[in-house]
């Protein structure tokens, strides 16, 4: 059998095992299972922020298997890190420094 799972040469290992293997995960036609060790977040593309459950955005993962950055390449490292912002008191947003998140340029939806 192949079971569809998801990740990338900058992460590894494997974001997502796959789903409803006899692990009370029940198998759901697209899906790619559910997140393991690593954080992930859908993000509005353009501002950064956690979508709600159900809203599509782009999938951001972080944690220690995620790649530190790019080899000699900071402008991708700009492009493709950054901190994961929640709303604050008032209308302040409030910047998570210990949540630094990979774009990973694919779209998700959880």
């Amino acid at each position: 059998s192949i079971y569809p799972t998801y990740s990338m040469s900058e992460q590894m290992p494997i974001s997502h095992p796959p789903a409803g293997k006899g692990d009370m995960i029940t198998d759901k036609p697209g899906s790619v299972g559910m997140p393991v060790s690593t954080s992930l977040a859908i993000v509005s593309r353009s501002h950064y922020r956690p979508q709600s459950y159900g809203t599509e955005g782009e999938i951001a993962i972080s944690g220690r298997t995620v790649m530190h950055s790019y080899l000699e390449n900071p402008d991708a490292d700009v492009k493709s890190f950054f901190f994961l912002t929640m709303p604050g008191d008032g209308n302040e947003e409030r910047t998570l420094s210990n949540c630094r998140y990979f774009l990973t340029g694919d779209v998700g939806v959880m």
